[in-house]
């Protein structure tokens, strides 16, 4: 197996969105992990997340959202549902997206089989290897389970260990564009700042500019941000902003790009 980082690095996607299913966390039962640690490595590469969906086990309500998101996004992840049992319905919701049949894919057949033998427990297990048709496959470093792709959706697990480590290989492949970010630290409310960062944004569409007050601290009231995979049009927008802050309120600025774990 190639390792990805010996790979030909992809282009990188313009857009993303991550579709969270399983009962268990629309219930609680289940404290969520994959949706944080999805948005912290789509935006370390430069890809913009556009949507973030908690579903239920319902393979109508699956099939909906993905074939939603697969047609507004460049780049879809699912998390959860995947795995033996009667709750694990994710296949047959991407299958029905797209209209699908399921089928059983011959080397992941091979792996069940190498793995559990001809046993009751491999016959329960061979329920993964349904796939819908066309599907094909990233493969990871470690355990039997590749990441499953089906035209644009990437299938991963909910266990968020398995979960992190695929997601790393899927961005291993991808050339990354680290999102440049800007942030002034203003003793102002944001009442104050609100008409010059309207402006802003008119004037500087392809910045996301945002503000967020703070409500105990010293020295500043408001803290204003500048995001751009463009480091030039951050830096032009954080100085028009500046020129028109009232005067004195600006008490620091925290320069660079978003590092994120």
């Amino acid at each position: 197996m190639t390792e990805p980082s010996a790979q030909k690095k992809l282009p990188l996607p313009a857009s993303a969105g991550v579709i969270l299913i399983g009962d268990e966390l629309l219930t609680g039962k289940i404290d969520d992990a994959n949706g944080s640690l999805a948005i912290q490595r789509l935006r370390r590469a430069g890809i913009r997340l556009g949507e973030l969906a908690f579903i239920g086990d319902a393979v109508d309500r699956i099939a909906d959202c993905v074939r939603e998101f697969s047609a507004r996004f460049e780049f879809v992840i699912t998390s959860g549902g995947i795995g033996p049992t009667h709750d694990d319905l994710t296949m047959l919701g991407v299958a029905g997206a797209f209209n699908l049949p399921l089928q059983e894919d011959a080397d992941l057949a091979n792996r069940i089989r190498t793995r559990f033998g001809e046993t009751k427990k491999g016959d329960v297990w061979m329920r993964m290897a349904q796939v819908p048709e066309g599907t094909t496959f990233v493969e990871t470093s470690r355990g039997i389970w590749p990441v499953f792709v089906v035209k644009n959706v990437h299938v991963l697990p909910g266990v968020p260990q398995i979960f992190e480590h695929q997601l790393d290989t899927l961005m291993a492949r991808f050339e990354p564009r680290p999102v440049s970010m800007l942030t002034l630290y203003v003793n102002a409310g944001e009442g104050d700042l609100a008409p010059t960062l309207t402006a802003a944004s008119e004037a500087f569409a392809e910045v996301a500019i945002g503000s967020y007050p703070v409500l105990q601290s010293e020295g500043y009231r408001t803290r204003v941000t500048f995001e751009s995979l463009d480091p030039s049009r951050v830096a032009h927008a954080s100085q028009w902003v500046r020129e028109r802050l009232p005067e004195g309120t600006l008490q620091s600025v925290e320069d660079g790009s978003l590092r994120l774990k």
